[in-house]
């Protein structure tokens, strides 16, 4: 089963609308509890935040400001539907897009699953930096089980939804749980009548999708300035996956005091050899952060430039910075290619621009 995440930041709730006196009348029909999800963020607070490599992305706080988001008791609306575009699962949000949100909602899919045998596959667009985005690690191009899905079915759905917002907005919470779920029941119904269609269109795409494909790989073995079989192709599939799914960046050989006591000491006998421009405050600058460093890791007597321990350890930094410098330069060539195709592609498209113009190239 396939399943699309994604968070709408329009479908908010104003704390002046007032409260509800009964419950929905629909219940938990597409919006789960709500003290459910309030005591799944108490237990997940380590998972308030994305890695670093996702930018700690803040995806509410770029529509609002923070004195409008205080006037509201509902910030936007996490849900899930499937790749046919089937409503499945709903949660009021009342905090930014924290991990919890996706994390309790494959949670409870899961549970609903476990039972009846099915092997859950999530897309969800995290908001991840360009180069996570365009990485084939993450491309459900490249990944197995997810044929054509695009993972845009959470887009289509809010659409629809959108033109409820300024309703929903000024409504008590259980009246706009039901209107919400009867927009929701609506649109499931519509997409289940059009089901059979919208396969047919599916399936003729996807064949012509696998003509071009071929005609692709056989223009590739006959132009190729040496010989190449579908075999080498299967090869180059799988090295490159290999080298997707390794350790992304290069792991830190040297103790951080050791990178930094080294690095200030060869500033600080540049300074005193008359070959780096002098500045007295930062050489005593320099000279202070040493004798912090010496102190903390006792270090009696400061390296010399001809001591072992200052030519060890100027090594392993050196070759930690070149690594990288390499894993930079290398990260930046594939998004380039990857970017040059896409600009030949789609020639006349801002957003490929705009993409070019980030990475300076």
């Amino acid at each position: 089963m396939i399943v699309t995440l994604d968070a709408n930041f329009g479908l908010v709730r104003k704390h002046s609308s007032g409260t509800s006196a009964v419950e929905p009348l629909h219940g938990t029909r597409m919006f789960v509890n709500e003290k459910d999800v309030e005591e799944y963020l108490l237990s997940h607070l380590d998972s308030s935040k994305p890695h670093e490599d996702c930018s700690n992305f803040k995806a509410g706080n770029v529509l609002r400001s923070q004195k409008q988001a205080n006037k509201l008791d509902v910030t936007g609306v996490f849900g899930a539907s499937c790749r046919h575009e089937m409503p499945l699962m709903f949660v009021n949000m009342s905090q930014g897009e924290r991990l919890a949100y996706p994390l309790y909602v494959i949670d409870e899919l899961l549970r609903r699953c476990e039972d009846k045998n099915i092997h859950l596959r999530v897309v969800y667009d995290i908001a991840c930096v360009v180069a996570s985005h365009l990485h084939i690690k993450y491309s459900t191009r490249r990944l197995d089980g997810f044929g054509l899905t695009d993972g845009e079915g959470m887009e289509r759905l809010w659409s629809f939804l959108r033109r409820f917002a300024r309703v929903t907005k000024e409504m008590s919470p259980s009246h706009r749980l039901d209107l919400l779920t009867d927009a929701l029941l609506h649109y499931g119904r519509r997409k289940s009548t059009d089901l059979e269609m919208q396969l047919l269109q599916r399936l003729d795409r996807a064949e012509k999708i696998s003509i071009l494909a071929q005609e692709d790989i056989s223009s590739v073995i006959r132009d190729a300035p040496v010989l190449v079989s579908e075999g080498d192709m299967e090869k180059w599939k799988k090295r490159e996956m290999e080298l997707a799914h390794q350790k992304q960046r290069p792991i830190n050989t040297v103790c951080k005091w050791k990178r930094d006591y080294i690095i200030q000491l060869i500033q600080f006998y540049k300074f005193k050899s008359g070959t780096c421009e002098s500045y007295m405050e930062c050489e005593t600058e320099i000279e202070d952060s040493l004798l912090n460093i010496e102190k903390k890791h006792r270090i009696g007597r400061r390296w010399q430039e001809s001591d072992s321990d200052f030519q060890s350890t100027l090594k392993d930094v050196d070759c930690e910075l070149r690594g990288q410098l390499i894993f930079k330069a290398r990260t930046e060539s594939r998004e380039r290619t990857i970017l040059l195709h896409l600009k030949r592609k789609y020639p006349g498209k801002v957003l490929w621009r705009r993409r070019w113009a980030t990475l300076r190239y």
